[in-house]
């Protein structure tokens, strides 16, 4: 006797969502290889500098878009996805978040590397500073989960996007 209806008992896949993981768990593999605990590469440094010296200005937006990796944000999620009646996928959303957190501060500890200011000179820090070791990103790895495990609920509408293209223009999606 089953006490949830079959719909609840199993969540759909795609044969693309196994390549997808493979994908990712090689990449998530691969990196800490590259990483070298006491010295950051030209390239990385490059990067790094092209954001953090953008004008303080811009800090409170990126502030926002950081606190989608925050781990309260998987709770917040999980609770704004169990409001639309989703439980299978809040369940799921906790899960996987809380699991990724965990998995990102398991990698830092194996491979033991400091934040930026600990290792380039002239970091412009703003706001609240962590403490611990940055590699890898936990903010990151928390949106990244998020966002795998909700884009597949939105649809085409909500993506913006048509079937096969680029987004729509705005008047388009307005019309409607």
């Amino acid at each position: 006797m089953n006490l949830l209806p079959r719909k609840v008992l199993t969540l759909p896949r795609h044969p693309g969502d196994a390549v997808r993981l493979v994908a990712g768990m090689a990449i998530l593999l691969a990196c800490p290889a590259t990483v070298r605990p006491d010295d950051v590469g030209t390239l990385e440094t490059d990067l790094f500098r092209l954001v953090n010296d953008l004008p303080t200005a811009l800090f409170p937006a990126f502030w926002v878009v950081m606190q989608a990796g925050n781990v309260l944000a998987v709770g917040v999620a999980a609770l704004v996805v169990a409001a639309t009646r989703r439980f299978w996928l809040a369940a799921n959303l906790a899960i996987t978040g809380i699991g990724v957190w965990m998995a990102a501060r398991w990698i830092k500890d194996q491979v033991g590397r400091g934040r930026p200011a600990d290792l380039l000179p002239d970091v412009h820090l703003r706001g609240h500073h962590d403490s611990g070791l940055g590699f890898v990103s936990g903010h990151a790895a928390v949106a990244v989960a998020i966002a795998t495990m909700i884009a597949p609920y939105l649809g085409r509408r909500a993506a913006g996007r048509r079937p096969s293209g680029p987004p729509r223009p705005w008047p388009s999606r307005a019309s409607r």
